[in-house]
């Protein structure tokens, strides 16, 4: 295996980071103030001056292990940006040729924030986002640029749009969306793009390897508050979940621990990121009831998380059940109220170490670069001479080839495409309306509740109102109004087609004969513009086809078997070839 990517690396010499031993590499970092905790990843509003934008030079040893780097020898990035004596500095991230770095500033606290790209040697820099001016009371932030991995893209959250600035419904910030804007060199080519459209702030965006592009979800309901991982295509079509749905889930075959059961055990999952070897590492922690973070710093347990094997349950120790994600360091870095150490803004190096920020006191921000090994979590410093100031958010600084962005597939489960020639609105195709609802609001491996969901005879779609400058918490603690777009009667299979409003958000219920709620997404959902997506399988293809991530329908693993209908029949039911029902027009 070694030698195979030997000769693959060999054969695009010019196009990677040599790695052996005494080749340079450099790191790009934020560099802070010491003795003050660091805001939230939603926490957008707070100035956090004092701060630079700096790459450090080092070099690997054998193995591919990056040296430490010298912070007293480290160069800022900042000389011709325009940001003054006290900016504000946060989140860079560095293009495939390694000679680019993006990142957001501002210069004073009257300021909002702005993505900015400069050349790694600190010349040439550029604002890509032009300040606008406060919008209903509100800043208008653009921040958490990343490149996409073909380079001609920035991806970025925004709390523009939506008739003005508006707020989230839970913690009442600036709602932030996903937006894209293309790149020449290292100025925009023409004007921003949005890519997602819900009530509540979606941030924190990275590429996977095969060109989708990840973030942190703000999800809200009633009695329901989460920081989840999604995930989208770039033609902006099958909105996804990722991975930490929610901390617990209701559904299930009963246990021994009775009906409410532990998921992924945290409230907030951020600072998420595609590793070397396709797993996700991330940042986990708790929440206060009003859902701001229990922990301050923007700081938690550092996690890796497995997909591939599918939905994590914490505690759960029998036999068969492979745990898909481990906590490193978790007798320190708990993420929980209370605990004085944490992690934050992890990178997996080429070794297979993670690059992180370590604080042993959160409280007090004094937060150092660190590798961490992913078997046992013992770390080492990446940074001699500290120079009385704390470091975060760090990325390496290396070549990769350009790769493609990925568009849907029609013949893919939750495959479809994007059609040009009518944006405002999506075709949604469920070829097993309630089954495909057991895998939306339960994420355990321990049976489907298909004879509950089964009783459904409508889909009814709702849309989420925007919480406005003025607009205040119900009883709930949360703001929330819904306004009903329709709803459309299932087919004998559980089948349905519909057409819906593209580029807002939705909130899907299944309905009995009489109109009764089932159950209802503690979510909105999104469709692209032009979307057409069939949304699973049937429930006579689910442990074929969905089974060996999620689950079989009965919880029995060796339920579980592979069949040649899942290739052919995936998306065939009542509903496939009729018209859809269109709701609201």
């Amino acid at each position: 295996m070694q030698e195979w990517l030997t000769r693959e690396r060999a054969a695009i010499a010019g196009e990677v980071t040599p790695m052996e031993a005494g080749d340079p590499i450099r790191i790009v970092y934020v560099e802070r103030p010491t003795g003050t905790a660091i805001a939230g990843r939603l926490e957008v509003d707070n100035y956090q001056g004092g701060a630079d934008l700096k790459v450090a030079a080092t070099q690997f040893a054998a193995g591919q292990v990056v040296q430490p780097a010298d912070a007293g020898a480290a160069t800022s990035l900042l000389a011709n940006c325009a940001l003054g004596g006290n900016p504000d500095v946060q989140a860079p991230d560095v293009a495939f040729d390694g000679t680019r770095v993006a990142f957001a500033g501002r210069a004073s606290a009257a300021d909002p924030l702005g993505v900015y790209v400069v050349n790694i040697d600190g010349s040439g820099c550029t604002r890509v986002t032009p300040a606008a001016p406060d919008s209903n009371g509100l800043k208008v932030h653009n921040f958490d640029p990343a490149w996409s991995p073909d380079g001609e893209y920035l991806v970025f959250s925004s709390t523009r749009g939506k008739a003005g600035a508006v707020k989230s419904r839970k913690r009442f910030l600036p709602q932030a969306d996903l937006w894209r804007i293309k790149i020449n060199g290292l100025a925009a080519s023409g004007t921003a793009e949005q890519m997602t459209f819900l009530s509540n702030s979606e941030v924190g965006a990275q590429f996977m390897r095969e060109g989708r592009v990840t973030m942190t979800t703000e999800k809200a309901s009633d009695g329901f508050y989460q920081l989840a991982g999604r995930r989208i295509n770039w033609d902006l079509t099958d909105y996804h979940p990722l991975l930490a749905q929610r901390k617990e889930s209701p559904y299930g075959v009963i246990d021994e621990r009775g009906d409410v059961k532990p998921s992924v055990d945290y409230s907030s999952a951020t600072d998420i990121r595609e590793g070397n070897n396709g797993d996700f590492v991330l940042i986990l922690s708790d929440t206060k009831p009003d859902g701001s973070p229990a922990l301050p710093g923007a700081a938690g347990a550092l996690a890796i998380f497995n997909r591939s094997i599918g939905p994590f349950e914490a505690g759960r120790i029998d036999i068969g059940f492979v745990p898909a994600m481990r906590i490193l360091d978790a007798g320190n870095a708990t993420g929980r109220a209370g605990s004085a150490a944490g992690y934050r803004g992890p990178f997996e190096l080429p070794d297979g170490t993670i690059m992180a920020a370590y604080a042993s006191n959160v409280t007090q921000g004094n937060f150092e670069i660190v590798a961490v090994s992913p078997r046992g979590g013992n770390s080492r410093n990446l940074f001699n001479n500290p120079n009385g100031r704390v470091r975060v958010d760090a990325v390496l600084a290396y070549k990769y080839p350009a790769r493609k962005l990925y568009e849907n597939r029609r013949q893919l489960v939750f495959g479809g495409f994007a059609d040009p020639g009518d944006a405002s609105r999506a075709v949604l195709h469920m070829p097993d309306a309630p089954m495909v609802f057991t895998l939306l609001v339960a994420n355990l491996r321990r049976g489907r509740p298909l004879e509950e969901f089964g009783a459904a005879r409508f889909l009814a779609v709702y849309s989420e109102g925007m919480c406005g400058a003025t607009c205040t918490p119900g009883g709930n603690g949360i703001f929330e109004s819904r306004s009903l777009l329709g709803k459309a009667p299932l087919a004998s299979d559980g089948s349905v087609k519909v057409s819906l409003p593209a580029g807002q958000g939705v909130v899907f219920e299944l309905q009995d004969g009489s109109g009764n709620a089932i159950i209802k997404m503690s979510e909105e959902h999104q469709l692209g513009p032009g979307e057409r997506v069939s949304m699973g399988v049937s429930r006579n293809l689910h442990n074929a086809v969905c089974g060996g991530c999620h689950g079989s329908i009965t919880g029995r693993e060796l339920d579980i078997a592979i069949t040649p209908d899942a290739l052919t029949g995936a998306s065939a039911s009542a509903s496939a070839s009729a018209s859809p029902l269109s709701l609201g027009n």
